[in-house]
């Protein structure tokens, strides 16, 4: 029921504390604002992260190596090692069925350092690293040009190579397909069999 003694207080109230008044309301109107932002920011950032996500498998568990923490059998504690293909085996063996996919990926030399690539005239240092076929699927990646590696390029160690659509771009101006071509990296021939595009902010290619 509308109480029109108490408005009439209320509006007396505002006209003889006007500074009050409008102080007040402006705190009110600003915390709102702040709080609105913060909200809308968090679900942007939160929305963000998920669609980054979204295409990596679920199940996905990801393992680095890092240096060694105890001295063992002669090997002094501190020092630096990665995990190989054979360590990939063992998972397989001693738990088959439980992993679907073991991938491996071997930065050359490291994931900090960088390699020199040529192709002609054209040059660039970048990131290079050795992947099995699985590694698009949780690394995703659209093949633009040709194909991706292969178990048949593993298994007969061909030197086989995807590059970065941006990388192509470098490597092979003027529109050139890079399918085919062979490039250098690091002194080494190698022949670029796909043209890959990164799909998610968290490849870098």
């Amino acid at each position: 029921m509308f109480d029109r003694d108490f408005w009439q207080e209320v509006l007396q109230t505002v006209q003889r504390q006007k500074l009050r008044s409008i102080m007040t309301a402006f705190g009110v109107f600003w915390g709102l604002l702040m709080l609105m932002f913060l909200i809308g920011a968090g679900m942007g950032f939160q929305e963000g992260v998920v669609g980054q996500l979204k295409q990596i498998p679920s199940n996905t568990v990801a393992y680095f190596s890092n240096l060694t923490t105890m001295e063992y059998k002669g090997f002094t504690s501190g020092r630096d090692w990665c995990i190989e293909q054979k360590d990939i085996d063992v998972i397989n063996r001693d738990y088959p069925g439980a992993v679907i996919h073991a991938v491996g990926v071997k930065y050359l030399p490291t994931r900090e350092s960088q390699l020199l690539v040529t192709h002609g005239d054209a040059s660039d240092e970048l990131v290079v690293a050795g992947v099995s076929p699985f590694y698009s699927m949780i690394a995703p990646q659209q093949v633009v040009e040709g194909r991706y590696v292969n178990e048949f390029d593993c298994n007969e160690r061909r030197k086989a190579c995807v590059i970065g659509i941006n990388v192509a771009k470098t490597l092979f101006p003027n529109d050139v397909n890079p399918v085919g071509q062979e490039i250098r990296i690091d002194g080494n021939s190698f022949s670029v069999v796909g043209v890959v595009k990164k799909t998610n902010d968290m490849v870098n290619l």
